[in-house]
C-alpha cells in the first residue's frame, strides 16, 4: 500500500467558500489502495502549522461492497471539533457526527438509519 499525493488545480467557479479558516493553499490529495481484499481510499487534506481538515472517501469489498465518507475538522492546536462518518452498502446506510462543544464535551448525532439492520435481513423498525 503506497500513498500517492498531488496538489489539485484552482477551485471551480461557483464552488462553495472554503470552511478551513486558518489553513493555507489548496488541499493535498492523498490516495492509496490494496488488493486483498480490495480497498481504495482518497482524501483531501489541508494542514497548517496548527490546524487540520480532512475530507475522504473509502471504497471496499469486505464484508460487502461499501462506500465510507468521512470528514475531520480541528481548531488551533489540532483539537478536533467535528468528525463525520457515513457508510453505505448492501442496501444499508448509517451515519454519525461527533461535535465538540467547548464547555460540555462531545455531542453525538445519529440520523435515522436506512435499510435492513446488519445481520437481520429485515428493515429497521
Amino acid at each position: 500500500m503506497t500513498p500517492r499525493t498531488s496538489t489539485p488545480g484552482p477551485t471551480a467557479k461557483g464552488a462553495a467558500p472554503d470552511p478551513t479558516v486558518g489553513t493555507r493553499g489548496p488541499p493535498s490529495a492523498v490516495a492509496w489502495s490494496k488488493n486483498e481484499p480490495f480497498r481504495a481510499e482518497f482524501a483531501d487534506v489541508r494542514l497548517s502549522s496548527n490546524r487540520l481538515t480532512v475530507e475522504g472517501v473509502a471504497i471496499g469489498s469486505v464484508p460487502v461492497p461499501y462506500r465510507l465518507d468521512c470528514a475531520l475538522a480541528t481548531v488551533a492546536g489540532f483539537v478536533a471539533t467535528q468528525v463525520e462518518v457515513s457508510a453505505r452498502g448492501d442496501g444499508r446506510q448509517r451515519s454519525l457526527t461527533l461535535t465538540r462543544l467547548s464547555s460540555r464535551g462531545w455531542v453525538t448525532t445519529w440520523p435515522a438509519s436506512r435499510g435492513p439492520r446488519a445481520g437481520s435481513g429485515h428493515p429497521p423498525r
